[in-house]
């Protein structure tokens, strides 16, 4: 593996932790639990959970739906 390739790699994880700390903020400014989030978008807790700690890549569905439970567009969540 290359020197390109790992700079990668640590980017990539440290997208997965910006979007796990944005999922939190968003959720607790909403004053909601993870099991409140889950009822209002149909995404399971520990997928939540998951998305949070930065264990669960996410498709793009479930990230959909979270923003729409949100009441924030698609792009918030990615941090645009």
């Amino acid at each position: 593996m290359g020197e390109a390739s790992s700079r990668r790699r640590e980017k990539y994880a440290g997208d997965l932790h910006a979007l796990g700390r944005r999922v939190q903020a968003l959720r607790a400014d909403a004053g909601l639990s993870q099991e409140q989030l889950e009822d209002l978008s149909g995404v399971q807790r520990l997928t939540i959970s998951g998305i949070e700690n930065a264990k669960i890549d996410p498709q793009l569905v479930t990230l959909l739906r979270l923003a729409e439970a949100l009441g924030v567009r698609p792009a918030e969540l990615l941090g645009n």
